[in-house]
């Protein structure tokens, strides 16, 4: 008796404690906040609210999903639902986007606990299986994590002015694309099909290739390999990665190269994941301190083909080719390196290529916070991620996102418009605007869409914008995380029209040296 009696008393102690943490003002709570067209976003993050994401629902309503404490919207008197109460500090979350389809929302509802669903997005606690799972299913990730740091003492530096000098404007900043330069157009004429053609079969298992001796990921890889599956953790984005630094090692030992792209890799870890991204830099001239980073993710990953659209073809449904998805921006970050490394600019460039990206953008979340810790000063992040698929239903458009240009992130979205500005003029000015199956039609979207590695930088107040072939919900690519997004679903020149619109911009950006 006496024994069933401390049971008893030890459940009811910790059914206490549970509910006292559950109560508790100071443990941290995942919560949605509804905002307007007349609520700054800014001004709530400098009262100190930790914005973790801004996101719309299916009925266009806009709210702020914040990881915070009770005790800290009470103080400001803010409205909120709570999606998630933990027991002192939040662990990591996944907000999934369905891209218009309600049937995997229900898939992943019968999967796991759907914290929230607002008929676009779902919030799921993370987990690594379902970080793997739910990209197969059809969506695309974003990881949230509660700050490590203490939030009040951090926005107290922002209102300072302390960390400020790694966000500057480009509208702060002289840059002209409209004026032509015989520089750039010769290096926009030095674009070769050949070579992209050749990366992306190279990266997306078409060709076998020879990889240098080295360890990547703390596992050692050299010889003749072919790179089949670039999911994030395998070898073969082992080898993909050491096949990147290899390309990049050979422009920087390249005779007459005035500024050779250096190689080196840059490890992370985040969300129970580790690995790395590849870096090429080409230093600046006069103010190296100064840098505009071109982003692509490297890895890939499979997902099912419910409509059977690789019917036709018999590759392993396994397998993650990723012709478009990205070995087409990896591709055309290393054209563009080979190209610009022949030339010298006053600021500097860096080409990221990320990892991690398809289980929620992990690669870049970890460099953007060590960008941030290092006070970089980036000036732009043009991020490269999907550049090849050619539809003739859009012929041609080219979507570019921005952050929104609702009043509650004006003074973002200004700072975003005016790089996309910079990138619509360079591809007027060098007439890449035109071409059979490759004419480039700008089209800035401001709908703050943070499904891609931009959305890291842009969580860090850097100025951002992916640069994406047409992403509308009936036209997007249909062979995308499937086994046949292969090199022959793809168009090589629009490709590389993509690629010199990008050079063109690099280079006016960076302030080349004629």
């Amino acid at each position: 008796m006496k024994n069933l009696n401390l049971v008893i008393v030890l459940l009811l102690f910790l059914i206490f404690v549970s509910c006292s943490s559950k109560n508790d003002p100071e443990s941290q709570v995942i919560v949605r906040i509804n905002v307007s067209n007349e609520d700054n976003i800014d001004d709530l993050e400098n009262r100190g609210l930790p914005i973790h994401e801004v996101l719309e629902d299916s009925r266009g309503n806009e709210y702020i999903v914040s990881i915070t404490t009770r005790s800290l919207l009470d103080r400001m008197q803010l409205s909120y639902q709570i999606l998630d109460s933990c027991s002192g500090r939040c662990g990591e979350y996944l907000i999934a986007d369905s891209l218009g389809d309600s049937s995997i929302r229900t898939r992943a509802a019968a999967e796991t606990t759907v914290l929230h669903d607002d008929g676009k997005n779902v919030i799921v606690r993370f987990s690594k299986a379902l970080s793997n799972s739910l990209p197969k299913m059809g969506f695309e990730l974003a990881l949230l994590q509660s700050s490590d740091s203490d939030v009040n003492s951090e926005v107290a530096d922002r209102i300072s002015n302390k960390k400020l000098k790694n966000t500057k404007s480009l509208s702060d900043i002289i840059v002209s694309s409209s004026t032509k330069k015989s520089s750039v157009e010769t290096m926009i004429s030095g674009v070769s099909d050949d070579s992209l053609l050749t990366y992306i079969k190279d990266l997306s298992g078409e060709n076998s290739v020879s990889i240098s001796s080295g360890t990547v990921n703390n596992t050692q890889v050299s010889g003749t390999v072919t790179i089949r599956s670039r999911i994030t953790e395998s070898m073969d984005l082992n080898y993909a990665q050491q096949y990147v630094y290899d390309k990049l090692k050979i422009l920087s030992s390249t005779p007459n190269f005035l500024s050779p792209p250096t190689p080196s890799f840059d490890s992370w870890s985040v969300a129970g994941y580790v690995g790395s991204n590849v870096i090429g830099e080409i230093p600046g001239k006069t103010t190296p301190n100064e840098i505009i980073l071109l982003v692509a993710h490297l890895d890939s990953i499979p997902g099912e083909d419910r409509n059977n659209v690789c019917r036709q073809t018999n590759y392993d449904s396994t397998h993650a080719p990723g012709a478009d998805d990205n070995a087409s921006g990896s591709a055309m970050l290393l054209e563009i390196a080979r190209l610009m490394g022949k030339k010298e600019y006053d600021r500097t460039i860096r080409f990221l290529f990320t990892t991690g990206e398809e289980q929620g953008k992990l690669g870049s979340i970890g460099y953007a916070k060590k960008a941030k810790d290092r006070n970089d000063t980036i000036l732009a992040v043009i991020n490269l991620d999907m550049n090849a698929y050619w539809n003739t239903d859009i012929s041609g458009t080219k979507i570019y996102h921005v952050k929104t240009n609702k009043i509650s992130v004006a003074e973002k979205y200004n700072r975003d418009k005016a790089l996309s500005d910079i990138f619509f003029s360079a591809v007027n000015t060098y007439g890449l605007s035109s071409g059979q199956n490759a004419g480039i039609v700008p089209t800035p979207i401001p709908d703050g869409d943070t499904y891609s590695d931009h959305d890291s930088f842009w969580n860090k107040d850097y100025s951002a914008i992916w640069i994406i072939e047409d992403d509308s919900r009936d036209v997007w690519n249909p062979y995308m995380h499937k086994s046949c997004d292969r090199y022959d679903k793809i168009s090589i020149p629009y490709c590389a029209n993509q690629t010199k619109s990008v050079l063109a911009t690099t280079a006016h950006l960076a302030k080349i040296r004629d």
